[in-house]
C-alpha cells in the first residue's frame, strides 16, 4: 500500500471536519457490512442506494478497509486515484505542451482523414487521451496503468484520469512520480484525489 495515501491522519479527526452528509456517505462506503443483511441487493434499494453515495466527495485519504482483501467475503466499492480531468483538456495539453514530434496534426487533417461515422473531434481527442496515458505510464516506469475512468463527485458523474485503483493497488508510487505528472497535467503540483467509480459504487458480496 501506499505511504501517500494510506497512512493517514486519524480517520475520527477528519470525519470530525465533514459534514454530516458526508460523514453518512463517507462512513457507508468505508465501514465493512457486518453481515450479507446489510447489503442492498434489491433493484429498487440499489437505485437509492447509487443515489445517496453520488453525493459522496472526492478524497484525499481513504480508510484501509476499501481495499480488497481476500479473507473478507464483502468486496469495497471500487476507487480511481486522479484528477478531474476530461478529454478535451488533454488535447489542449497535447498541444500546449507536448514535443513538436508528438503533438497531434491540426483538426484539418482528422476531416480528410477520417471516415464516416467517425467524429474527427471526438477522435482527436481520444487519441490525445491515448498520449497523455503513455506519457504518465512512462512516468510510472510503466508499472501502473493509467487509464480514464467515470466517477461520482457531489451528485454528478465526472470524467476522470487515473493512475492507481484500489482494486488493482499495485506498488507505492513514488512522491516524484505523482509530482511529475501533476506538473504535466497543471504545470504546478496538485494533490491526486480518491473518486468513486460510478458503477462500481457500493459494497457486494464476493463470488467464493
Amino acid at each position: 500500500m501506499s505511504e501517500l495515501e494510506f497512512n493517514t491522519p486519524d480517520l475520527d479527526e477528519i470525519k470530525s471536519k465533514m459534514s454530516v452528509q458526508d460523514r453518512r456517505v463517507f462512513n457507508m462506503l468505508m465501514l465493512v457490512p457486518r453481515s450479507p443483511d446489510d447489503l442492498h441487493v434489491r433493484r429498487s434499494s440499489r437505485k437509492a442506494l447509487i443515489k445517496w453515495v453520488s453525493r459522496t466527495p472526492a478524497f484525499e485519504y481513504l480508510s484501509r478497509t476499501c481495499i480488497p482483501h481476500e479473507e473478507c467475503r464483502f468486496q469495497p466499492p471500487r476507487w480511481h486515484y486522479g484528477y478531474k480531468f476530461t478529454y478535451e483538456q488533454a488535447l489542449e495539453l497535447n498541444q500546449e505542451r507536448a514535443p513538436d514530434d508528438e503533438r497531434l496534426p491540426p483538426l484539418s487533417h482528422y476531416q480528410t482523414v477520417c471516415l464516416a461515422p467517425v467524429d474527427p473531434v471526438k477522435e482527436r481527442s481520444l487519441i490525445a487521451g491515448s498520449w497523455l496515458e503513455h506519457c504518465v505510464e512512462e512516468i510510472l516506469d510503466f508499472e501502473h496503468e493509467a487509464d480514464w475512468n467515470w466517477a461520482w463527485e457531489r451528485g454528478e458523474k465526472v470524467q476522470i484520469f487515473s493512475f492507481r485503483d484500489t482494486w488493482d493497488i499495485g506498488d507505492p508510487l513514488a512522491s516524484d512520480q505523482v509530482s511529475a505528472i501533476s506538473h504535466l497535467m497543471f504545470g504546478k503540483y496538485v494533490q491526486p484525489m480518491w473518486y468513486l467509480d460510478s458503477d462500481d459504487c457500493y459494497w457486494f458480496l464476493r463470488k467464493q
